[in-house]
């Protein structure tokens, strides 16, 4: 319902900014979960975007892309959800080239 996905929104948004007043236990937090990616690379792309985010482990992120898109290049991608994740990884290395920020509120 509407109301159960503005709650998690909300309580996203709460961790979110718990973490740009905490940056080192923000890398604390995210650093695991870039650095030791599933194999669909969803988690891990979700930390990373964070990351860019909080404006940290931006080399960790940026390599994390760059493996999914050689990966997807390669056809080493074989789960749907590990293929979805290169247009992930293209939007935030496009972004991070351009020196754009990323905003999640």
């Amino acid at each position: 319902s509407p109301q159960k996905k503005n709650r998690a929104y909300n309580n996203l948004l709460k961790w979110y900014r718990a973490f740009e007043n905490n940056l080192p236990e923000a890398e604390e937090f995210l650093r695991p979960l870039i650095l030791n990616p599933d194999e669909n690379y969803s988690v891990a792309c979700w930390a990373s975007a964070h990351a860019f985010g909080l404006g940290i482990l931006t080399k960790e992120s940026v390599n994390l892309f760059e493996e999914i898109l050689t990966k997807y290049e390669n056809d080493e991608l074989k789960t749907l959800e590990a293929r979805w994740n290169h247009i992930s990884a293209e939007v935030f290395l496009d972004r991070y080239k351009k020196g754009e920020k990323t905003k999640f509120y």
